[in-house]
């Protein structure tokens, strides 16, 4: 995981992301596709809760586990951190690679 840095939060995010980016490729090969696995993990959750989760719901649910794990347990943890940045990552790159519904305008969003 990421060496405490010691030049500053600048260069501690970067290692975290360079982090992020090793645990992606690592995870994809045990886990799968992260397409595959957010579909079937959206598939799982929508007939648990009887309503249509999408894979990028996934991802934004498995960050709000990540931020549940740290408010309870130890919020210096950087696996928690790592995971949370991973997650959104793959949820931006699900998200940002199908074109925005009509009526969403560029750096839109939900709201």
């Amino acid at each position: 995981m990421v060496a405490r840095a010691k030049d500053g939060a600048r260069d501690a995010a970067q290692a975290m992301l360079q982090d992020v980016v090793s645990i992606l490729a690592v995870r994809e090969g045990t886990h799968g596709n992260v397409r595959d696995n957010f579909d079937a993990t959206a598939k799982l959750w929508s007939a648990w809760l009887g309503w249509e989760i999408t894979v990028e719901d996934v991802a934004v649910m498995m960050v709000l586990v990540k931020l549940g794990r740290m408010s309870a347990g130890d919020d210096g943890c950087e696996e928690h951190w790592a995971d949370a940045v991973g997650y959104l990552a793959l949820g931006a790159g699900l998200r940002l690679t199908r074109p925005c519904p009509v009526g969403v305008g560029e750096g839109g969003g939900k709201g």
